[in-house]
């Protein structure tokens, strides 16, 4: 399964926030992929000076580990 979007939406669609979905954050504290997923969202928003929303941030572990 793959997903065909082109990279340069990035550079040519106007957005000012990145939403992160609650399933990648319900596993960021147990599930590897998932936090090395998240981090590499929160990172490319930065750099990019984009607001990050996080959905179903639900206990201070989540919180502390989309801290980068």
């Amino acid at each position: 399964m793959g997903l065909d979007i082109p990279l340069n939406y990035l550079r040519e669609f106007p957005f000012d926030a990145i939403k992160l979905d609650r399933t990648f954050i319900s596993g960021i504290a147990h599930v590897a992929r998932d936090l090395s997923i998240v981090r590499s969202i929160v990172s490319l928003g930065k750099a990019f000076s984009l607001g990050i929303v996080a959905e179903g941030v639900e206990n201070n572990e989540q919180f502390e580990l989309l801290k980068i």
